[in-house]
């Protein structure tokens, strides 16, 4: 994105926890986690893709493959990681669309590492 401006001027669109993992590449992803020695591998653990970060979560995965083509129905077309924030940008209906996709996206691979971490425990215990 070129100009803060727009994000910053915005007048409507909450950031929140999940959104702004999305965002950054920071949280539920493999790669991350496997950054910071919390994951054994960055393979995605929903689809075994070698690197399991933001880009392939929310735009290439197959596990999520049909929340991604509900969302491009609903906007009108395929989003890109290069066009992600200018069409969130666009008004409300597209950011509340695009949130809404992140936040279902990052909830359900949250709650999927917390069960395998949970799992983990358990085996050492």
């Amino acid at each position: 994105m070129s100009d803060v401006g727009k994000w910053v001027n915005r007048k409507y669109g909450d950031t929140n926890y999940f959104l702004t993992q999305g965002l950054t590449n920071h949280g539920c992803f493999n790669a991350y986690l496997y950054k910071i020695k919390k994951a054994d591998s960055q393979n995605c653990s929903m689809c075994n893709a070698d690197i399991d970060d933001a880009n392939h979560t929310l735009f290439e995965c197959d596990a999520y493959e049909n929340w991604r083509q509900q969302l491009y129905a609903e906007i009108g077309h395929r989003l890109t990681p290069q066009d992600m924030i200018g069409t969130m940008l666009l008004g409300k209906r597209t950011w509340d669309l695009i949130a809404a996709y992140i936040h279902r996206i990052m909830e359900h691979k949250c709650e999927a590492e917390r069960t395998r971490q949970a799992a983990a425990t358990r085996l050492l215990t």
